[in-house]
């Protein structure tokens, strides 16, 4: 169900789906991390295993698990 603004009637915008949309897709993920991070920093991970995981975390519920290697 889309959130509608009352005094607009136009449809909110919804981060949650942006960033959930952007980081469940590895490549996008990736591309991010190389912006964020020194190149220093980049080689404590292995980005080519980045991958989704299921959508819980230690019971409780999360909106997205990415993995990445050490």
């Amino acid at each position: 169900m889309k959130k509608i603004f009352k005094k607009t009637k136009k449809p909110a915008f919804s981060h949650d789906r942006f960033f959930k949309a952007f980081f469940s897709d590895p490549k996008l993920a990736k591309e991010l991390l190389l912006l964020a991070f020194s190149k220093a920093e980049l080689k404590v991970f292995n980005l080519s295993k980045i991958k989704t995981e299921k959508d819980t975390f230690e019971g409780r519920g999360a909106d997205l698990i990415l993995s990445i290697s050490f």
